[in-house]
């Protein structure tokens, strides 16, 4: 387990991850949404953004997340935590934009190709994609980005 979060602290891009830190300081509504065990990731982060009193919302079932992407506009900053980097092959890929797209962070530790024109920046982190890392790679990088928001945007007297 300590060699996945090794490999994941060792191959993050943390350009990108700081220039989500300074999206999420920047847009008023955040979402971040995951399935199944990526999801524990989504609401990890709303839960350490809270006590960084920025809220961040997310929605656990599948069709209300299909939905919300479905309606965002860009105003919307979407967070997406996926192991594999499939979840825009489950379902989403038929989705019709009638306005403006949000924009939409993919954390994944899967190198699909598949690259959905929903998606703004696929943020990558190597992974052997097996079973036992699969929960606390995600966990990992959600809390470096809460982590990476706190020492960008906070002085240790701010909060």
């Amino acid at each position: 387990l300590s060699g996945s979060l090794e490999s994941v602290a060792n191959s993050l891009d943390y350009e990108a991850i700081h220039e989500l830190v300074n999206d999420i300081w920047n847009y008023e509504n955040v979402t971040a949404f995951g399935l199944l065990k990526a999801e524990t990731a989504a609401i990890n982060l709303q839960v350490d953004m809270l006590m960084l009193k920025k809220f961040v919302n997310t929605k656990m079932a599948f069709d209300e997340q299909v939905k919300y992407i479905n309606e965002a506009d860009e105003r919307e900053l979407i967070i997406i935590f996926s192991y594999t980097g499939k979840y825009f092959v489950e379902g989403l890929r038929n989705i019709q934009r009638k306005r403006s797209k949000p924009r939409i962070y993919l954390i994944s530790g899967g190198a699909s190709k598949n690259r959905s024109p929903l998606i703004y920046r696929k943020i990558c982190f190597s992974s052997s994609q097996d079973q036992i890392s699969h929960p606390y790679q995600l966990l990992f990088i959600s809390s470096i980005i809460s982590q990476e928001y706190y020492h960008t945007h906070f002085s240790r007297n701010d909060l």
